[in-house]
């Protein structure tokens, strides 16, 4: 599975970067919400793991560019948020064990 992990705080990033690619997935990161557009436009990615709050660009602006495009790119939010959508498929209170999160994305698989 392709994942963009979006995260401002880098160990978070990281661990969850290891334990997915460990358990075979190609990952990309992004800092940013800005950076994670970027990304958007030039990939494809099956899932997206992001924190629920974001700087430079706000989660409603991911969503509104995940819908944008025709593909059926799911999402995983790291922490506490009261937005629903239809690419939302679970939200995972922080803090968080990457192993658990791995255990998840298998789920959706």
């Amino acid at each position: 599975m392709k994942i963009l992990v979006v995260h401002q705080r880098v160990q978070i990033l990281r661990n969850c970067e290891t334990y997915l690619r460990r358990a075979g997935h190609e990952v990309h990161t992004a800092y940013d919400g800005a950076e994670a557009a970027e990304k958007l436009q030039s990939h494809y990615y099956d899932l997206v793991i992001s924190a629920a709050t974001l700087l430079r660009m706000g989660l409603d602006d991911i969503l509104s560019l995940l819908d944008s495009h025709v593909s059926a790119t799911l999402l995983i939010l790291l922490g506490k948020s009261e937005v629903v959508h239809d690419r939302i498929k679970a939200t995972i209170p922080t803090p968080f064990r990457p192993a658990s999160l791995v255990a998840l994305v298998a789920t959706l698989l």
